[in-house]
């Protein structure tokens, strides 16, 4: 087959003196095909080391563009160096310079003579200890170099750092080394990253450079990855306005306007996009209301009801901007704008709003995600001008007689004393809440404690009823004494990781700590000290998923029944620290198993409850004992809630009855036989009350003849519900747990 490839070199003999100007040759290539071809040159050196690559000399251009058949180009070819022969070299060799052309298929090799004048010094060769770096803001890194002489003499070798800021290696960026003939040396760089708000999470280059002399400078790379550190705070000032915002003595304006300023802060390593979503927490009462609803209901009634429309046009809620770009350590500031129009008569009515902060990327901690803002509304003719003085003397009566002054967020846990005579409740909006239980209703008995964090979950100590745990969302936990009413002990281990849930030992000396980050600790609690604080626990575990819930099973409480995040339900050996995964529906990323609960005289029954409206009861007797038997279920059905999230189940003391509330607002009570299995006459359960809001927290205890259920919702109540227990027990039996 014939040639397609035809070279042509201007010169057959080339000199280079190293450390002087290049040497310069043309190279001239014909198309001797009869198709359109792009060519490539490349040349290599007898002996030489192809490892070192191919810096020492330069094609311009570095490849043809296509030419037609018949049709030449050229190359200039430039020598920087003498080519990488181990040991350096002076003298004459042979330099194999190769055409080819990938559409041709086909190459063509020329020999060209390259007289070295001088000693022929080798550039050093570079090592990196590592290609991939990587650390958190803070860290600090060691970077090291190995570099190598191939000469026959020793050289001196001068290191720089490029491409990373350099004041993040404190001890310079630059260093002098001196190698013996054919040696090694080794050179160490550190570098200190700097905190997260002056290094950006992001992946560099980092370029070491070195340069020796009358030789060609050397370069090695690596990547340095910062990987995300910081937080986000969320905040607003202030949390309380009024409407309108300056009184007047006479007579208020009609419609009024309610500014807040909100604040973004990114104390993060990474840019964030965020915005604020704002929304009334019952949002049923911004709806249209008529003032006087005995008007028009009959249609021959001459007065007609008011026009309700510019009312919804006036009541506005605006974020402004609606979206902010927060650049690393940036502060971003907002505004929320509530518009409303004033009623004519009536008092000053609060409306509270749930703002909450989103961020692109939610890898970080945002603290104080969610705030609660009041606003207070005034109507439009002051009350000293409202001449219904009966009827606001009875109005001002009811106010201060008959309203309970209660939670002002979202109730997130409840529980009975044992002796059924109280009921502590705890919020969203920081406060922790004690009621006196009498009959069918509950009384306030004050506030136990009033903080700026949201508190997840509160628990009775076991023993003498007369301390509760209180569990924050900014991981930390409190112990707090009934009869003084004041805080006994403060456990924190890492700041907000959220507290979702406690378990006490009936000894009530340990207490299990449940958090979002998957951490399970073990606290000690000492009988009587108090104003104690501890930061280390006695023992941890790790799962690795969310932790929603924790029970502690068994009569001998030695196995820690821990669920949350993608349906997980693992059962964890205290005695030997291993734990086993229960057999339960596989869940993704948005399901949770949301709430654990055990009967204290039947401590094998456990009954779980998720966000898809699915109830479970297990008998555990069988898999304690034995770590290789299944756990038994027992009942399972997602009937009761109509689909909606359960948040909350709750067994009685003897394990004859359950009680469950989710996202519907019902809160349902199940009569259970002795097999743990619902009651057949009785198999829908009993609903013992339906709100139009979800309901978050429940729990139930058994008196002499009744069953009381206390229950907390999203709109801020704790309610009591109370049942007898012949109802209760839909004319079944249940004396024990199945053997």
């Amino acid at each position: 087959m014939a040639k397609q490839i035809s070279t042509e070199i201007s010169t057959q003999v080339l000199h280079y003196k190293p450390g002087g100007a290049p040497a310069t040759f043309e190279l001239t290539v014909n198309n001797d095909s009869d198709r359109f071809a792009a060519f490539q040159v490349d040349l290599s050196a007898a002996g030489s080391d192809p490892k070192l690559g191919s810096s020492w000399y330069r094609l311009v251009p570095a490849i043809s563009s296509k030419i037609p058949g018949g049709d030449y180009t050229r190359f200039q070819v430039e020598i920087l160096a003498v080519p990488p022969v181990p040991g350096g070299f002076t003298g004459t060799m042979n330099l194999t310079v190769r055409v080819f052309s990938w559409e041709l298929n086909d190459e063509d090799r020329q020999i060209l003579r390259l007289v070295v004048e001088g000693s022929g010094i080798l550039p050093p060769t570079l090592e990196l200890s590592e290609r991939k770096f990587q650390g958190y803001p803070g860290d600090l890194i060691d970077v090291s170099v190995a570099v190598s002489n191939s000469n026959r003499q020793a050289v001196d070798v001068t290191l720089r750092l490029s491409g990373i800021d350099l004041n993040w290696f404190p001890n310079g960026a630059e260093k002098q080394l001196h190698i013996p003939a054919r040696g090694q040396a080794d050179a160490v760089f550190a570098c200190q990253l700097p905190d997260a708000t002056q290094a950006p999470s992001g992946v560099y280059t980092l370029s070491v450079e070195a340069t020796q002399l009358r030789a060609v400078p050397v370069q090695a790379q690596a990547t340095l990855t910062v990987l995300p550190a910081g937080f986000m705070e969320f905040r607003c000032s202030p949390t309380r306005q009024q409407l309108p915002m300056k009184p007047r003595r006479w007579l208020n304006p009609a419609v009024d306007t309610a500014t807040y300023a909100l604040e973004l802060e990114n104390q993060s390593n990474l840019p964030q996009e965020a915005s604020v979503d704002v929304r009334y927490q019952d949002e049923s009462s911004e709806k249209p209301r008529r003032w006087f609803p005995w008007f028009g209901g009959n249609a021959k009634s001459p007065v007609k009801p008011p026009d309700l429309s510019a009312k919804v046009a006036t009541n506005t809620l605006e974020v402004k901007p609606g979206l902010v770009n927060l650049g690393v350590g940036e502060t971003a500031q907002l505004e929320l704008i509530i518009r409303r129009r004033l009623p004519w008569i009536g008092w000053s009515r609060r409306r509270f709003l749930q703002a909450k902060a989103i961020v692109s990327d939610p890898r970080l901690d945002l603290r104080n995600d969610t705030q609660t803002l009041e606003l207070r509304v005034s109507p439009q003719i002051p009350l000293w001008l409202q001449l219904a003085g009966i009827l606001f003397v009875l109005l001002l009566g009811w106010l201060i007689l008959g309203r309970q002054r209660g939670h002002t967020g979202p109730v997130t846990a409840v529980q009975f004393s044992g002796q059924a005579d109280e009921v502590v409740s705890v919020s969203t909006d920081g406060t922790v809440r004690r009621w006196q239980a009498n009959g069918t209703h509950l009384k306030s008995r004050g506030i136990l404690e009033q903080g700026d964090k949201a508190v997840r979950v509160v628990r009775y100590r076991p023993v003498n009823n007369d301390q509760v745990a209180v569990g924050f969302e900014n991981g930390q936990i409190q112990i707090w004494d009934l009869l003084f009413g004041e805080r006994q002990s403060s456990f924190s281990y890492r700041n907000d990781d959220r507290v979702f849930d406690l378990a006490f030992t009936q000894d009530s000396r340990s207490l299990f700590s449940g958090h979002g980050s998957g951490l399970i600790l073990q606290w000690g609690i000492e009988p009587g000290r108090r104003a104690l604080t501890q930061v280390k626990p006695r023992r941890g575990f790790k799962v690795d998923y969310a932790v929603q819930s924790l029970a502690l099973v068994g009569s001998t409480e030695n196995h820690l029944a821990i669920a949350g995040r993608y349906n997980r339900l693992t059962l964890l050996n205290l005695a030997t620290e291993t734990n086993r995964e229960m057999q339960y529906r596989t869940g993704g990323f948005n399901n949770y198993i949301m709430s654990l609960a055990t009967a204290s005289q039947q401590p094998d029954l456990l009954a779980t409850a998720d966000n898809r409206g699915s109830i479970t009861l297990w008998n555990l007797r069988r898999c304690l004992a034995d770590n290789k038997a299944p756990c038994e279920q027992v009942d399972d059905w997602s009937t009761g809630h109509g689909g909606a999230a359960v948040r909350s189940v709750a067994l009685s003391a003897d394990g004859c009855n359950l009680v469950s509330a989710g996202d519907d607002g019902r809160v349902v009570l199940w009569s259970l036989t002795s097999d743990g299995t619902r009651s057949p006459a009785l198999i829908e359960g009993k609903t013992l009350y339906q709100s139009s809001v979800p309901l978050n927290a429940v729990d139930l205890i058994r008196t002499k003849d009744r069953i009381l259920v206390a229950s907390g919702s999203q709109d801020h109540q704790v309610r009591l519900h109370s049942i007898d227990e012949a109802t209760a027990l839909a004319g079944g039996t249940c004396s024990s747990f199945a053997q």
